[in-house]
């Protein structure tokens, strides 16, 4: 689905939700995508999701853009990450980073990776969020993420 406002456009997941789980031997990644139809250029990307996991210290997730640049989310948020990541936006302008928030990680946090590297590509693509857990004991969902681009996503 496409939403637009006078200063952004959304792209929302389609395939989700999708389990979190340890896959072994492969440890292979979660990965959902968006497919961005349009031709423009990148400018102020936002990633917005919602993750269910019991601890999401044990979890890190990746953004790749269609011409396969991986920008880091979140990683190892410590031994006291607690649960779930609930309408977390990941944007370069926000106040404080991810490890300075606190489960569920509601809100707006700059993410570890700059996603203003990816400023200037074309959008049009296959976007992939991939979620990876390093616990072989725990499982979860990626239940929803989006892109924004542009101001006041």
């Amino acid at each position: 689905m496409v939403q637009a406002t006078a200063a952004c456009v959304t792209y929302d997941s389609v395939n989700v939700p999708l389990p979190i789980y340890y896959q072994f031997p492969s440890h292979e990644w979660t990965e959902s995508v968006i497919t961005v139809p349009d031709a423009f250029t990148v400018a102020d990307l936002s990633v917005n999701l919602s993750l269910q996991y019991s601890h999401v210290g044990d979890l890190s997730v990746y953004l790749r853009s269609p011409q396969g640049t991986q920008i880091l989310l979140v990683q190892g948020l410590g031994v006291f990450g607690g649960a779930n990541l609930t309408d977390t936006t990941f944007f370069d302008g926000a106040a404080s980073l991810i490890t300075a928030g606190a489960a569920p990680y509601t809100g707006c946090f700059r993410p570890l990776g700059g996603l203003s590297s990816l400023n200037g590509i074309q959008a049009q693509g296959t976007w992939t969020l991939r979620v990876q857990t390093t616990s072989f004991s725990r499982t979860g969902s990626l239940v929803s993420w989006s892109l924004g681009f542009g101001r006041g996503c």
